[in-house]
């Protein structure tokens, strides 16, 4: 069950008009899950992206369990890129009671990076990037696993 919502970073190798990178942002997934269906949305500071197609695949010989899903990104502020399109592939990793996504996204624009966030509520789905960074002030909430 991956359902709920989950904090960590993403980071990605997209670059400003002078060729500047940006450091790791804030990143919250809202997943719910139920028996035959999931959907996914992210929050960023300047972004929201919905999944419109998403899966889990999961290899007991291989012993793996990814979440693969295609996104539409909807920007927030105004003069911005409009609407992008996207993947990402991340594997649930899971260390008894606590629970990590972790893996890469890239998009139709040609920016990829990566995506690190763990497990903090099973039954909270926030509805903004505001609202989770009001809830979930302590930055060790935050901390993401080291790679």
């Amino acid at each position: 069950n991956v359902s709920g919502t989950w904090l960590g970073e993403f980071d990605s190798d997209w670059k400003d008009e002078n060729g500047k990178e940006n450091p790791p942002k804030r990143f919250i997934l809202v997943i719910r899950q139920q028996w035959f269906s999931l959907s996914i949305i992210a929050f960023t500071e300047l972004q929201k992206t919905e999944s419109y197609v998403e899966t889990m695949l999961i290899d007991a010989s291989k012993g793996t369990k990814l979440l693969v899903y295609l996104y539409s990104e909807k920007r927030i502020r105004k003069r911005s890129d409009g609407v992008r399109q996207g993947a990402a592939e991340l594997d649930l990793v899971e260390n008894g009671s606590t629970k990590h996504l972790e893996g890469y996204f890239w998009t139709k624009a040609g920016t990829r990076g990566s995506i690190n966030v763990k497990h903090v509520c099973a039954v909270n789905m926030v509805e903004s990037f505001g609202y989770a960074t009001e809830k979930w002030t302590d930055k060790n909430t935050w901390a993401v696993l080291q790679k």
